[in-house]
């Protein structure tokens, strides 16, 4: 038995790791992982092969899926049985393997939000398809086109889903499981907050992005926290927050400016502490217990629902959420997700 995973985004890495401590030992299982990111990743899987592969540029993108595509091969010249684990089958590696590969068991593993709402195939994503098309045939691979739901979750082709949290799941598939995650104990007496970035420009226009901005920047700037700690996002390659910049009023207040660029948020005041960059491309949901924060903070991210469910006691602040419920009011059950949650919503 081969079990093969994919790994596109930090959330899958949680995921994965999790689902192989929960598959009883078996010397006859091995476990395959290939993980496509846009930057290098610091993390092991324990009892898995691992295969990392930078895609940043079409000359590594290429490169990527050439060695992809000879190492899927020796693993189907072994002729065992294959389960394979994606989160949806839009790119190349992922469609490949569960539309490609005809004998095999295929399961839907998380990917965010994503698993919470309708998002579903558009005419611009048809058309990307047709290209990745022409791109798997020079790579000796194919790519099947779909349509429906991003996750292919309502085309009957998973055998189950592995989910952190089942309420409020719309991508239901086959046997639904439960990913089991371990939780460290940890005490803080200062009030950190942990901010999640997310690259809310490519959802929103600009003046409702930078509002949202605006919004988290002066909470951030008013709820005098001993330190705050900055994630960017993984598609985002800044360090820090963008504009608009901003200072908070008083003695502890926080200053976000482009100056800060590539280096720790300036602070301006007494008795606040610097607000550091978390230089991490693990998920948030694994960096709690090493930074201890009494409080996460960020847009929309999925991580919020990860982190109430592992830890209650940590504080979960959402911004801006109606802003894109305007835009997008087929993420109204996410919306009330949160609520039922208790993830504070602060509106914009």
């Amino acid at each position: 038995m081969i079990n093969i995973f994919v790994a596109i985004a930090p959330v899958q890495l949680l995921a994965i790791s999790s689902i192989i401590k929960q598959m009883p030992p078996d010397s006859a299982i091995v476990n395959i992982c290939f993980v496509f990111y846009k930057s290098d990743i610091d993390f092991e899987i324990p009892n898995c092969t691992v295969f990392k592969y930078n895609t940043r540029g079409l000359r590594a993108y290429f490169a990527a899926m050439t060695q992809f595509r000879k190492e899927i091969k020796q693993i189907l010249n072994r002729k065992e049985k294959l389960a394979v684990y994606i989160p949806h089958p839009y790119h190349l590696p992922t469609n490949y393997l569960l539309f490609g590969i005809k004998e095999k068991e295929a399961y839907l593993i998380p990917d965010g939000i994503l698993n919470y709402y309708e998002s579903k195939i558009t005419i611009k994503s048809m058309l990307a398809m047709l290209v990745k098309c022409a791109l798997a045939r020079i790579l000796g691979i194919t790519y099947t086109p779909y349509t429906g739901h991003l996750t292919a979750f309502d085309k009957r082709v998973y055998s189950g889903v592995y989910t952190f949290n089942p309420d409020g799941l719309l991508t239901v598939c086959g046997q639904i499981r439960i990913i089991r995650t371990d939780k460290e104990q940890f005490r803080n007496d200062k009030k950190i907050c942990l901010f999640l970035d997310q690259d809310i420009e490519s959802l929103l226009n600009k003046k409702d992005s930078e509002n949202m901005r605006a919004a988290l920047y002066q909470y951030l700037a008013s709820a005098q926290f001993d330190e705050i700690l900055y994630k960017p996002h993984p598609s985002v390659k800044h360090l820090t927050p963008r504009t608009p910049s901003l200072e908070g009023k008083g003695e502890n207040s926080l200053l976000i400016s482009e100056e800060g660029l590539g280096s720790p948020l300036s602070v301006s005041g007494r008795g606040w502490g610097w607000g550091m960059p978390i230089h991490s491309t693990l998920p948030a949901e694994m960096l709690i217990s090493q930074y201890c924060p009494t409080e996460v903070i960020s847009y929309v991210s999925s991580a919020l629902i990860n982190i109430r469910d592992i830890y209650p006691d940590i504080a979960c602040t959402s911004v801006g959420l109606n802003k894109l419920l305007a835009v997008n009011s087929r993420i109204q059950p996410l919306c009330e997700l949160f609520v039922r949650k208790s993830i504070r919503i602060i509106e914009v």
